[in-house]
């Protein structure tokens, strides 16, 4: 009974924040009146309607899908890293710097040197999202776990593993949604990227937030979907 609350809740609290950006976006677009720098919201849900009708359409969002199961995937091995370097002390003495460094780097802004490394093909997009996940979830595991005591000998309260290596990888997930769209956008032929960029290159605004809305639906789902799982073993 408290799982279907839960999920009530959870689907009330989503139609509200849609209902917002719906009321927000309708002002704006009649403020703006140019269909083409901020069209209407309903040409916007008739050329996602148009989209999903479209073979072409769903293989662009497949190829885009396997680039960032494909990365995150192998992005997986930050967690046995993390759980390493918050454990281990000396390791994390040696290497967490170098961890931290690189998950604070801006390394999405290297779309174009994956694309001179690994191609213009899926493998600069796989990698990408690789290097732009692993070493955040293996810095945001260790910066989870290992935490010094305080100065004043007060206790801490540490968030249990369980519950870390959800929210890691739940931001981390996110990142490699961003990080695959950005390397199709830098240099593709296919995806849900390279349709952002023509959709841009043709002033087809109402098909590039299409697209977006399309990326953007299943991201909150699995987002939502995480955070529950969170509650459950906090």
């Amino acid at each position: 009974m408290q799982v279907l609350v839960s999920l009530a809740r959870a689907i009330v609290r989503g139609a509200i924040a849609f209902a917002i950006i719906a009321v927000l976006w309708s002002v704006t677009a009649a403020a703006v009146g140019s269909p083409i720098s901020m069209p209407t919201l309903a040409a916007v849900v008739g050329r996602l309607g148009q989209l999903c009708l479209s073979p072409w359409f769903w293989q662009d969002a497949w190829i885009s899908a396997q680039h960032i199961l494909l990365g995150y995937v192998a992005a997986l091995i930050g967690i046995p890293l993390g759980l390493a370097l918050a454990s281990a002390a000396p390791m994390r003495f040696g290497l967490g710097a170098l961890v931290n460094g690189l998950a604070a780097a801006p390394l999405i802004a290297g779309a174009p040197l994956m694309t001179l490394w690994f191609g213009i093909g899926d493998g600069s997009k796989i990698a990408l999202a690789f290097a732009v996940t692993a070493f955040t979830l293996a810095s945001d595991i260790m910066s989870g776990l290992a935490r010094p005591a305080p100065m004043d000998g007060a206790q801490r309260e540490t968030p249990g593993t369980t519950r870390c290596i959800l929210a890691a990888m739940r931001r981390a997930f996110v990142l490699a949604v961003g990080a695959v769209l950005v390397g199709e956008m830098v240099a593709s032929t296919h995806g849900l990227g390279y349709l952002l960029m023509a959709s841009v290159a043709t002033f087809d605004t109402p098909q590039g937030v299409a697209a977006l809305l399309f990326v953007s639906l299943p991201c909150g789902v699995v987002v939502a979907i995480c955070r529950w799982a969170e509650r459950q073993v906090a």
